[in-house]
């Protein structure tokens, strides 16, 4: 990953400079932790569904930090809402008692 991480930081800092930088390193730690739950998936510590809910939970605060860069705030509120939907979701699964058990 180090070497990934610096190919990008070539690739998009002429055009970006520090700013560049900055998202060939979240880009590589993302893959990273992408990469790490394959990993835990294959030795049998997560399920699938455990990985595809961490990959969707992760798509509403992607949403709401793209939206403050580019100042809208509408959609902001919108993709809290969302993350807030999320949890309650998951909290409420958590005191049934419902979730999946490990395998």
């Amino acid at each position: 990953m180090l070497g990934f991480n610096v190919a990008l930081n070539l690739a998009l800092m002429p055009a970006s400079g520090v700013a560049g930088i900055a998202l060939a390193s979240t880009v590589t730690v993302a893959l990273s932790t992408f990469f790490m739950l394959l990993l835990f998936r294959r030795l049998g510590h997560v399920t699938w569904m455990d990985v595809l809910m961490l990959t969707l939970n992760w798509m509403p605060y992607t949403t709401f930090v793209i939206c403050l860069h580019y100042r809208s705030y509408a959609g902001a509120v919108v993709s809290m809402l969302a993350m807030l939907v999320l949890f309650a979701g998951h909290l409420g699964t958590l005191m049934r008692g419902t979730h999946a058990p490990r395998p």
